[in-house]
């Protein structure tokens, strides 16, 4: 996921939105969130809120992303 935002979403011209990882783990936006290509090719965080916790993401946040 993070070599498919580097690599194309540049192009694609429309707000990007990037889901959580399975199972409501954050592996995959995290790594998109700590990288510097990544998380500017990014506008949104896609989250299930389940869990109320799991509706808070201070990573994503601290970015500047909607989630």
């Amino acid at each position: 996921m993070l070599t498919f935002v580097k690599n194309n979403t540049p192009v694609i011209g429309i707000k990007i939105i990037v889901p959580e990882s399975y199972y409501q783990s954050r592996v995959i936006s995290d790594a998109i969130l700590n990288d510097l290509s990544g998380v500017s090719n990014i506008s949104i965080i896609g989250i299930h809120m389940y869990r109320s916790k799991l509706s808070k993401y201070p990573l994503a946040v601290s970015k500047g992303k909607e989630v």
